[in-house]
């Protein structure tokens, strides 16, 4: 056995990597520990994982593909006094055994990112508002026109600014989104895209509540590709309710402004609207039954002459409108080239939806949804965007969507559901894969099994 010698000038060294690590950690708790005094710091968070079996191109000869998906969370929230707060959202989503993101046998993870981070700031200068500031989500009544599409994995958020004034039964509310930044030199603000949001709710009208909207989304550049001149204008109301034991809705919203995406004309004018109705009852019975009734009509576009007038939905949830299978996504977005998204639109044709939703709970945790939707176009089909064997119908089909949700624990929730698109010939061409000379055309379903866990 060697024995180590210690001279003056070989001091030994008491401390390992590991007792640096150890006195760094300690370090870190007992400041977090007086900043959490000094603070008010909560933390929260989700996993949601995601099975989905998918068939969704109407076409016979593919099979259908399936994955898992998972959307993880994690909240920080900061009070430093009743004025000032603020909110960090880290997130994580990708599909299990995903290389580009990193799976369980590669740590090459890189897929966390800032989905919110704003800070709030109460009443300013004494005024009954609140201000945000920063990259947060915007959900304006029923996610009609401004929704957090909370059920794609990723979700959406702004990065704005978004002011709220809040007396008695009123609230008016400002906001801007900086949609797209293309640079911050030269002349790139001419391809930037903005909104600017004026929205009005009160309270107690008609057993609900009144919402007026003004928007303006200056889109003078879509995915980069510059365009001298794409406003769009959307001014509307929306009334939602309870009166003589009835759930109502109705809406109405209007687009003006100009489309100079369409045929690459400069000046194009814009003339669009969207009106909606629903109808509902719950049933304080055995099992607390519940239907609705609804309509929905988005307006299409005729192809006849320079004025566009298929309606845009803006940033909508529109998981909850057409359809689980969202296959109506993009109506009425056009793209840089004035083409439509095939997969999830109509062409610009419009949309009408006629639909009956029940439910019951056989069981005190447990629900039990179905929904019926007949799609209709809101514009006759036409040579510039189907072949001849389908120019002037309108019929699109049928969707069934079928949802059970479980409500194992108050911070965990099952769901599951099954969809099936019984689908026309337009349909087919509108949404399917007719250019393909393997196309076979058919029907469409999807399924899925998720958990959400909250805490």
């Amino acid at each position: 056995m060697v024995k180590k010698v210690m001279t003056q000038d070989q001091p030994e060294n008491h401390f390992s990597p590991k007792w640096y690590l150890a006195i760094l950690l300690g370090l870190g708790i007992f400041l977090f520990s007086s900043l959490s005094q000094a603070i008010d710091i909560r933390l929260g968070g989700q996993m949601r994982p995601r099975y989905e079996i998918q068939d969704r191109d109407f076409d016979k000869e593919t099979e259908s593909f399936q994955f898992l998906s998972t959307r993880i969370r994690l909240n920080v929230k900061t009070k430093v006094d009743e004025q000032l707060s603020s909110f960090i959202q880290f997130q994580s989503v990708r599909n299990f055994g995903d290389f580009d993101s990193g799976s369980s046998i590669d740590e090459r993870d890189n897929s966390v990112g800032i989905h919110q981070a704003y800070f709030t700031v109460k009443k300013p200068f004494d005024l009954p508002m609140e201000v945000k500031f920063g990259r947060q989500e915007i959900i304006l009544d029923g996610h009609r026109l401004f929704g957090n599409n909370g059920w794609n994995q990723g979700a959406t958020t702004h990065d704005g600014v978004s002011i709220w004034l809040k007396k008695k039964n009123l609230t008016l509310t400002y906001i801007f989104s900086q949609t797209q930044e293309n640079g911050t030199e030269g002349n790139d603000d001419d391809r930037d895209s903005t909104v600017h949001v004026a929205w009005l709710n009160l309270k107690k009208v008609l057993g609900g509540k009144f919402s007026g909207y003004f928007i303006y989304a200056d889109e003078d550049s879509l995915n980069g590709q510059e365009f001298p001149d794409n406003d769009i204008y959307t001014f509307g109301f929306r009334q939602a309710g309870k009166v003589f034991g009835l759930k109502y809705r109705g809406e109405f919203y209007y687009q003006i402004g100009s489309a100079d995406f369409l045929e690459n004309t400069t000046n194009s004018g814009r003339s669009a609207f969207l009106f909606g109705v629903r109808i509902g009852k719950n049933f304080d019975v055995k099992y607390k039954p519940f239907i609705t009734l609804w309509y929905d009509y988005l307006s299409g576009d005729s192809n006849e002459d320079e004025i566009y007038t298929a309606f845009d939905p803006l940033f909508p949830t529109g998981h909850k409108y057409h359809g689980f299978m969202d296959r109506f996504l993009n109506v009425g977005r056009a793209k840089p080239d004035g083409s439509f998204n095939l997969a999830n639109g109509t062409q610009a044709l419009g949309l009408q939806d006629l639909a009956v939703k029940v439910g019951f709970q056989p069981f005190k945790k447990v629900t039990i949804k179905g929904d019926l939707h007949f799609f209709w176009t809101a514009q006759e089909a036409h040579s510039a965007v189907v072949p001849a064997s389908v120019v002037g119908d309108t019929y699109l089909g049928e969707e069934l969507d079928l949802t059970l949700i479980y409500r194992f624990h108050p911070n965990l929730t099952f769901i599951g559901g099954y969809s099936l698109f019984l689908a026309e010939e337009l349909m087919h061409n509108v949404g399917g894969r007719p250019d393909s000379t393997s196309f076979k055309p058919g029907d469409s379903d999807w399924g899925f099994i998720m958990l959400n866990y909250v805490f």
